[in-house]
């Protein structure tokens, strides 16, 4: 584990969660001030603070607030679709972008998603290079891509699939 480096689960623990829901709503307002929140929800599914905490509390099987040097981070969440199989969700926050510190942590938080699920989904619509190259270098591989299958508001894109494994596939996130 990276020093200084939490990946906190939206649990309870002796019935007190582990993230209060102000640091849920405080996580959209920073991917809008980071401009990656119509990026994260390109669908427009979700378009303020309180419609993605409705959001999270009623569809993530699993969310991950992560902290750095006890700061926010960012944030992961998965959506189960059958035993041990998820579809993904990342936002890093700008003040880790750039830094060495990144795919490492991006690593680390797929290590904890993997402990509940031995397969990870992500779709990105391919104009998202960044998203894509990043998911890459965390050791996902690009299985496809569907045609015209992202929906951006009015307009439809290229969606790329890509997967993450355990039992030996992703060899690096070891």
């Amino acid at each position: 584990m990276i020093e200084g480096l939490k990946i906190i689960p939206y649990v309870e623990v002796d019935g007190i969660r582990l993230i209060r829901n102000s640091e849920i709503l405080s996580c959209f307002e920073r991917m809008v001030q980071d401009g990656t929140a119509e990026s994260v929800f390109y669908d427009r599914s979700v378009t303020s603070p309180q419609e993605f905490f409705t959001f999270i509390k009623n569809h993530a099987d699993l969310f991950l607030y992560i902290e750095y040097l006890g700061q926010p981070a960012g944030v992961a969440w998965f959506q189960t679709i059958a035993q041990g199989v998820a579809q993904g969700h990342f936002c890093i926050f700008s003040s880790l972008w750039g830094q060495p510190e990144i795919v490492d942590i991006g690593k680390e938080v797929v290590r904890f998603a993997h402990k509940a699920y031995h397969l990870l989904i992500g779709f990105i619509p391919r104009w998202n290079v960044r998203a894509i190259h990043y998911m890459e270098e965390l050791g996902s591989k690009r299985i496809a891509t569907i045609p015209e299958f992202a929906v951006t508001g009015p307009m439809v894109a290229d969606e790329v699939v890509m997967i993450s494994f355990t039992r030996g596939y992703n060899e690096n996130l070891h």
